[in-house]
């Protein structure tokens, strides 16, 4: 973990330290830390949590994702899993997803209801890109790009949102 840290936090391009890679790399430094009980681990992948949801657009949407052209829905749900995940893992182990839970909750819920809204009507993005998205409307069974809502249901136990999937 320390060479991934290291490479994230000084070698990266800037895309790259603050797009879906640095989430995925959040997301096995998390999985390592809490394994390893190591603060410093846990912290970095909070960190990059952090750094992905500041990042959002007000609409939820992740700016480094949506820049994508017509793969821009494929990113934001690629940058979407890792994230939250994580965030989910981390609290699951008793470390919490930050400082202020509540508005990095938040945060998180509003980059959540964009995926999912860009999911139901891919035309959401396609209004920010200009460009017809590869990802088709709704949910699929059994589709790997969405397999991080039952982490988002467990995180946030919101049996309206778990209702309205059922519906997609």
């Amino acid at each position: 973990p320390e060479q991934t840290i290291a490479f994230f936090d000084t070698e990266a391009p800037p895309k790259a330290s603050r797009n879906n890679l640095r989430a995925w790399a959040g997301l096995a430094v998390a999985q390592i830390g809490i394994l390893l009980d190591e603060p410093a681990f846990v912290d970095w992948a909070k960190a990059t949590n952090h750094v992905m949801l500041d990042g959002a657009a007000p609409d939820g949407s992740l700016p480094l994702e949506t820049a994508r052209a017509k793969y821009a829905l494929h990113y934001q749900l690629h940058a979407v899993a890792p994230l939250v995940t994580s965030s989910a893992l981390l609290c699951e182990a008793g470390y919490g997803i930050a400082e202020d839970r509540e508005a990095e909750l938040a945060k998180l819920t509003k980059v959540v209801d964009f995926t999912l809204k860009a999911v139901e009507d891919p035309a959401i993005v396609e209004e920010i890109t200009s460009q017809p998205q590869t990802i088709e409307k709704g949910l699929k069974p059994k589709d790997h790009k969405t397999a991080w809502l039952e982490p988002y249901l467990a995180l946030t136990g919101d049996e309206a949102l778990s209702a309205r999937i059922e519906a997609l």
